[in-house]
C-alpha cells in the first residue's frame, strides 16, 4: 500500500504511540493511490523508478521520505542449484504462468532461432505434463541451475522500469538471468556482465547463441550476478538499508 484509510493510519499512530513511523515498501508498480486512501504515511520505499513520480504528485508537500528501493531475495529460498556447464541443458528455460501475452513473446524469441523449455501452469509441454504445475522455490531453483539461461520477461503492469523478484532469484539459484533494457536495470546489476540485458526477442537469441559457445565467458556472468545479489540484493541488505533509513543514529 501507498497510502492509508484516514481512520486507519489514525489508529495505527495511536496504538503504535511515540516517534513511529509509518512506512510502505512497494513490490508492485501503481498508477495512483489506492482508492479511499490518503498520502498520510511517513515514507515509501518503490522498488520501480516509475512509481516514484506518482507518489510524488501524490505526497507533494507532506513531507514524506520517498526513494528507490529494489526488490531482493531470500537465499534459503531459492539456495544455489547451479550446475557445472557441461551438464546444463541446452538454451534457456522460461518458469511461470503461460499467458497468452508471454506465449505470444516466447514464439518470437523460438522464431529468431532460440531455444526455450517451458514450465508452469500453461506451457505447451506435450507428454510432459508434469512441467505444467506449480513449482515450489527450491524447485525453482533447481531448475534455474540446470539450464544454460533463463527468460525473464518484464511484468506489465505491475512493473515499468524496475526488476521483478525472479531477476534476483534467478542469479541466487546459480542460474544465468536475463532481462529487458529497463531503465532501472543498471541500478541493480551491470548489464552484460552480471546478466543479460536485451532489447527484444530477436537481440536475445542472437546474444545467447553467441554467448552459448563461450563457456567461461557465460560462467564468468553467472558467478558475478550470483556474487552482486548475494553483496546487495538479499532480504537482509534491505532489512539493514530500511532500519538505518528510519531508525536515529546509535
Amino acid at each position: 500500500f501507498a497510502g492509508l484509510p484516514e481512520n486507519a493510519a489514525t489508529e495505527l499512530r495511536r496504538a503504535a504511540g511515540g516517534n513511529v513511523a509509518l512506512v510502505a515498501w512497494l513490490a508492485d508498480h501503481i498508477s495512483a493511490l489506492p482508492l479511499g486512501s490518503m498520502p498520510n504515511l511517513d515514507g515509501v520505499h518503490a522498488f520501480d523508478s516509475a512509481t516514484l513520480d506518482v507518489l510524488q504528485a501524490a505526497y507533494h508537500g507532506s513531507g514524506a521520505k520517498l526513494d528507490f528501493l529494489p526488490l531482493a531475495v531470500n537465499p534459503d529460498r531459492f539456495p544455489n542449484c547451479g550446475k557445472p556447464w557441461p551438464q546444463r541443458r541446452e538454451g534457456l528455460v522460461f518458469l511461470g504462468n503461460h499467458t497468452a501475452g508471454r506465449k505470444e513473446t516466447m514464439r518470437r524469441f523460438v522464431d529468431a532461432g532460440g531455444v526455450l523449455s517451458n514450465y508452469g501452469p500453461g506451457a505447451d509441454t506435450g507428454l510432459r505434463i508434469w512441467r505444467c504445475r506449480r513449482i515450489s522455490p527450491v524447485g525453482s531453483a533447481q531448475i534455474y541451475g540446470a539450464y544454460q539461461g533463463v527468460l525473464n520477461l518484464l511484468q506489465a503492469p505491475n512493473t515499468v522500469n524496475g526488476l521483478n523478484l525472479r531477476a534476483y532469484e534467478i542469479p541466487a539459484s546459480g542460474g544465468l538471468g536475463t532481462y529487458p533494457l529497463t531503465p532501472d536495470l543498471s541500478l541493480s546489476f551491470v548489464p552484460n556482465q552480471e546478466i543479460i540485458a536485451y532489447r527484444n526477442m530477436e537481440d536475445l537469441a542472437q546474444k545467447t547463441r553467441t554467448l552459448f559457445h563461450e563457456p567461461a565467458r557465460a560462467d564468468e556472468i553467472m558467478s558475478a550476478g550470483r556474487l552482486r545479489v548475494m553483496k546487495d540484493h538479499t532480504y537482509a541488505r534491505r532489512a539493514e538499508q530500511l532500519l538505518n533509513a528510519w531508525l536515529p543514529p546509535a
